[in-house]
């Protein structure tokens, strides 16, 4: 699960924008699996958007951000003006499933 908050609504609508206009196709080429986007309504620090990807393991997990990062389409979304600055801070969780979820 990964969170973002933005200085404004407006720069998080951008963030909102980059993940439909290439972020979440360039995670399913390298095999990120992203499963949920979502904007949160109500909390301390707004706006906020999070998401979840999934894979079998930690491992697994950290190899594909392992690709992602230095990954040319990344690399090139990163700097484009349209996207610049749409993000103040990010924190990454690894969640496991308890034995008695069903996901």
């Amino acid at each position: 699960m990964r969170d973002y908050e933005s200085h404004s609504e407006a720069k998080a609508l951008v963030k909102m924008a980059m993940f439909d206009e290439g972020e979440t196709e360039l995670m399913r080429e390298l095999g990120m699996n992203p499963v949920a986007y979502g904007q949160a309504l109500s909390r301390p620090i707004l706006p906020h958007l999070l998401y979840f990807t999934s894979g079998p393991d930690l491992e697994s997990h950290l190899a594909n951000w392992g690709k992602f990062g230095p990954s040319g389409g990344w690399q090139k979304m990163k700097i484009d003006p349209k996207w610049v600055n749409s993000t103040s801070r990010n924190t990454a969780r690894f969640l496991a499933p308890k034995s008695y979820s069903k996901l």
